[in-house]
């Protein structure tokens, strides 16, 4: 909510409260830009230069307010499932058990 109260000229104070105080889990998966797989439509109506520049605000609040962030690997759609799931799996095994 920070990144979109940012971008359309709205007081952040109150996502950036409700972000200290309502934290769910210190990693996120975030995706690169990928010009070669963007498109507008309906609701994502930012050219891919906007779009570009609004995901690295997005990078830097999260780092802003602690979050680790897990970038997804460009590649095929079973590729990227992949590697989500094994992270995923990764954060549920017990930390002795951990190799990456």
């Amino acid at each position: 909510m920070i990144g979109y109260a940012s971008l359309f000229g709205i007081d952040q104070s109150p996502s950036k409260d409700a972000s200290r105080v309502y934290r769910y889990n210190e990693k996120v998966f975030i995706t690169p830009p990928w010009e070669e797989i963007y498109s507008t439509d309906d609701e994502r109506k930012m050219p891919f230069d906007q779009a570009s520049k609004f995901g690295h605000e997005l990078r830097t609040i999260y780092i802003d307010f602690g979050y680790e962030l897990i970038e997804i690997p460009i590649g095929l759609p079973k590729e990227r499932a992949k590697f989500v799931h094994n992270r995923l799996i990764l954060n549920l095994l017990p930390v002795g058990e951990r190799e990456g």
